[in-house]
């Protein structure tokens, strides 16, 4: 009976080597390969939480707009007054910060006083500090704000009211993650239209 030979010989070294540097270019793609779907899945998030945050800020300031009797912009101070009922309300743009930011405006209580202020376009935010309280900030990116009427020019410095038109462009950051986990930053534009409230009272 012919005895069967099995060929017990291991690996050589050339085998080894060439067996290590196939696994190694196997994990190495794998890991681009990881690495590109975790940069792709933090562009998204960070996709959605900008778009939230402008969605939120645009929301917010529209419809306090709708629910406001008066409306008045002044340019020089980047800043929207607006009364929402017995209250007055100020969205402040600070371009340093880039911060869209809304307070309320000269609350003292006095109705005469309140009003005459709000009315006062040499008032300001960076003068007049006590008349702007309980800030709420919009959005903390925020590259450009205009303010237009029906006809597409800028809201002049006088008050708007009986259901005036006004525009609001926005022009906020959001920030871009590449594949490879380059960060960029790129401008995205909201814009939405919105009418003041009659103020039937004073009919």
């Amino acid at each position: 009976m012919m005895k069967q030979w099995r060929n017990e010989r291991g690996l050589t070294l050339v085998e080894l080597l060439a067996s290590i540097t196939i696994g190694t270019m196997l994990l190495g793609v794998a890991a681009m390969l990881l690495s590109s779907v975790l940069h792709l899945s933090d562009s998204e998030s960070r996709t959605f939480r900008d778009r939230s945050a402008a969605k939120y800020a645009m929301t917010t300031l529209a419809t306090q707009l709708a629910d406001s009797t008066q409306a008045v912009y002044y340019a020089g101070n980047s800043e929207l007054r607006y009364k929402m009922g017995n209250v007055y309300k100020a969205v402040v743009f600070d371009s340093a910060n880039r911060t869209l930011t809304i307070y309320d405006f000269s609350s003292d209580g006095n109705a005469a006083n309140d009003a005459a202020q709000f009315a006062n376009g040499a008032i300001s935010i960076a003068a007049h500090r006590s008349l702007y309280t309980n800030p709420v900030t919009l959005h903390k990116a925020v590259v450009s704000v205009a303010y237009k009427q029906a006809g597409g020019e800028s809201v002049p410095s006088v008050m708007l009211k009986d259901g005036q038109l006004i525009t609001i462009d926005i022009v906020f950051q959001y920030q871009k993650v590449s594949i490879g986990g380059a960060r960029t930053v790129v401008p995205h534009a909201e814009s939405t239209s919105v009418k003041l409230m009659l103020d039937i009272t004073s009919k």
